[in-house]
């Protein structure tokens, strides 16, 4: 059984380009998720093609690890600044330094804005 589901984000996710002046209406698409528990336990319900069936779920053990560190969260930037200012520092990775930089800027960027505002 699938019910079919319009919602805001369906309607700007899966809306037409605009027409021209003067052209027809751009159509609504509805979008079908599927509910039954039974095949949501085995598959995937997302056919990359028309007319392809669902890809199978697999055991857990032949999914690589990394797949399983994308649902951890990232340090925030009081984490990172708190790792940093620790005795002794912690060292932290290439791409920690990075967050940390990009967060700073970020940080710095919405402070200058708010006093602009």
């Amino acid at each position: 059984r699938r019910v079919s589901v319009v919602s805001r984000a369906s309607q700007f996710l899966f809306r037409a380009e605009k027409p021209a002046k003067g052209g027809k209406a751009a159509k609504k698409t509805n979008v079908s998720l599927e509910v039954d528990p039974e095949l949501l336990k085995n598959f995937v319900p997302v056919a990359f093609k028309a007319g392809m069936e669902d890809p199978p779920l697999k055991p857990k053990d032949q999914y690589p690890d990394w797949l399983w560190k994308l649902a951890e969260p990232e340090p925030t930037l009081a984490a990172l600044v708190k790792a940093r200012e620790e005795e002794p520092p912690v060292e932290l990775s290439t791409e920690h330094m990075r967050r940390l930089f990009n967060l700073y800027q970020r940080k710095r960027i919405k402070d200058a804005n708010a006093l602009k505002g």
